[in-house]
């Protein structure tokens, strides 16, 4: 009885089937050769293998009988899929309570999903910008900012936080703090599933505080050496409370942009832009504009200068602002 076609692509979760789990994927050759290391991918009919011991090695194709891997790989089938005949060239592909066998030289492609994480990873950066003024007033700014963005499996963490103060001759004159969280679920290559949540508070301004919270779909364009860009839309709720005038709560679509480009030799120079649009089903509010642009220049591994502008808009009955915001500082990253 003949088997159904299988797909073009197809996602297998590779693991070992020993009681001891196998930190390193394995490789069985016709020969009765097995090598370790870390499967990289297959092109041109050469399986590459990442190994300590001897650096990358490029396998003929043919001569792979049988793949181990501690984590997903993507492989890819040429068209017309069809089950094996007597005698074909075949390759073994094992996970947990299930095995599959594929003919050889109908595999075209594998290579590791570029949504997976296998192993926790967490980059991020810390920015300190300083202004003093000595004119006819006397101003201080200070401001620190921090980008986090944790990776494992299928799930992306980005956490933010920004402080600021400023004083004019001596009085405080802003004063605020805001927190952002991010949690992402990537069931492809592209598409992701968003939750986020923000809190801002503002211990000068009328309007003390906002609360904002949502979950909706995300589609990343690209995520590679020489950028990012990712949309994104949120269906959810947002309040503002204030000291003198009624609070407000309201259901609210977001849109959300993250673009990064980075230039010169091995990204020295990063343009970037990142923000939401937000739109309010509330006749009191007509919309709200949190957005990010500028420029990040790479001085040492770590060490960065940043040159930014940001925009907070607001469009509502009881308070209407466009706070635009320009800083230049140094940053830390990891």
């Amino acid at each position: 009885m003949a088997n159904p076609r299988l797909p073009h692509s197809i996602f297998i979760c590779l693991f070992s089937a020993l009681a001891v789990p196998v930190q390193a994927d394995q490789v069985w050759l016709k020969n009765g050769d097995r090598l370790s290391g870390t499967i990289e991918q297959l092109q041109d009919g050469k399986l590459r293998l990442a190994t300590k011991y001897a650096g990358t090695l490029s396998i003929r194709w043919p001569e792979v009988q049988r793949i181990e891997s501690t984590q997903p790989l993507l492989i890819t089938l040429a068209p017309g899929e069809q089950p094996p005949p007597a005698g074909a060239s075949l390759v073994e592909f094992k996970a947990p309570q299930q095995q599959r066998v594929l003919r050889q030289e109908q595999i075209t492609d594998i290579q590791q999903p570029a949504h997976f994480s296998p192993k926790f990873s967490w980059k991020g950066n810390l920015d300190l910008s300083l202004d003093l003024e000595r004119d006819q007033d006397s101003s201080d700014k200070l401001r620190l900012k921090t980008s986090n963005e944790f990776l494992k499996g299928y799930w992306r963490d980005k956490l933010n936080a920004d402080w600021e103060l400023q004083k004019t001759n001596g009085e405080r004159d802003r004063h605020n703090y805001g927190l952002t969280n991010s949690l992402d679920y990537f069931w492809s290559k592209s598409w992701f599933w968003r939750g986020d949540a923000s809190f801002s508070r503002d211990f000068q301004n009328d309007l003390y505080q906002e609360l904002k919270y949502g979950s909706g779909p995300g589609y990343r364009f690209y995520d590679d050496k020489s950028g990012r860009f990712e949309l994104g839309t949120t269906l959810g709720r947002q309040g503002y409370r204030y000291y003198s005038q009624p609070d407000l709560r309201f259901s609210i679509l977001t849109l959300n942009w993250d673009y990064r480009r980075f230039l010169l030799q091995d990204g020295l120079l990063e343009l970037y832009t990142n923000g939401e649009y937000s739109y309010p089903y509330f006749q009191e509010v007509d919309y709200a504009i949190t957005a990010e642009a500028g420029m990040r220049i790479r001085l040492t591994q770590h060490l960065r200068s940043t040159f930014s502008t940001e925009l907070d808009a607001l469009q509502s009955t009881q308070e209407s602002h466009s706070d635009w915001k320009h800083f230049f500082g140094l940053g830390y990253n990891w």
